[in-house]
């Protein structure tokens, strides 16, 4: 999908419960070396586009991990499984 089109239009048509986990220092741009100069600090603001997705898919729920970045499942393991697990035992 990152390669094809933007989804921003399907999120709403998500129908599974949904756990955003977003790192707050995540500012990752895939495909960077092709955007213009003055569009690349506008991109990546993962922070923000996490409340925007969470507000857009029906059945979010958005966990937000301070001082992580991308990978947080990598980053902080203890936190990631906490709140994987907490979704999975309320949407089970």
């Amino acid at each position: 999908m990152i390669y094809e089109k933007p989804i921003v239009a399907d999120l709403p048509k998500l129908e599974p419960a949904t756990l955003l986990v977003i790192g707050q220092l995540d500012r990752t741009v895939f495909g960077r070396r092709f955007a213009p100069a003055d569009k690349i600090k506008s991109l990546g603001n993962f922070p923000q586009l996490g409340k925007t997705a969470a507000k857009t898919i029906p059945r979010a729920e958005l966990v937000e991990i301070e001082n992580v970045g991308h990978v947080p499942h990598l980053e902080v393991p203890e936190r990631f499984n906490a709140a994987l697990i907490g979704f999975l035992e309320c949407n089970n």
